[in-house]
């Protein structure tokens, strides 16, 4: 059985602690409870079957600044922030995240830590 997810994205850049305050601390209480089982790492999921040890895996891309902006705009919290408060928190942390990425013609690379629950049924 395999169960995977991604985590938070991060650029090894100064956007990291900007992006990690963005998502637990601006809009962390509008995760759907859920989150938390991906954010933990399927830690405290119980599977029927032992965990097996996996290498690390991410997925990498590289991005311009109005695609980092566009995928943050795809996050539920983003819409229940949204949907609550009537104002979009990405704009309000717009100018910080701009002066983080620097030339906004210049491509930054991404990177998703990809979390995986291996297990093998016992014969």
């Amino acid at each position: 059985m395999a169960a995977w997810g991604y985590q938070l994205l991060y650029t090894d850049t100064e956007l990291d602690p900007l992006i990690e305050h963005f998502h637990s601390d601006v809009i962390g209480p509008y995760w759907p409870p859920e989150r938390a089982l991906l954010d933990n790492g399927y830690t405290r999921i119980r599977f029927p079957y032992p965990r097996l040890e996996t290498p690390p895996f991410f997925m990498e891309e590289q991005w311009q600044f109005s695609h980092l902006i566009g995928y943050l705009n795809t996050w539920s919290a983003v819409k229940q922030y949204e949907k609550a408060l009537g104002q979009n928190p990405i704009e309000l942390h717009f100018h910080q995240l701009e002066s983080a990425w620097g030339n906004l013609e210049r491509e930054k690379k991404i990177y998703w830590p990809l979390i995986l629950y291996v297990g093998k049924k016992s014969i």
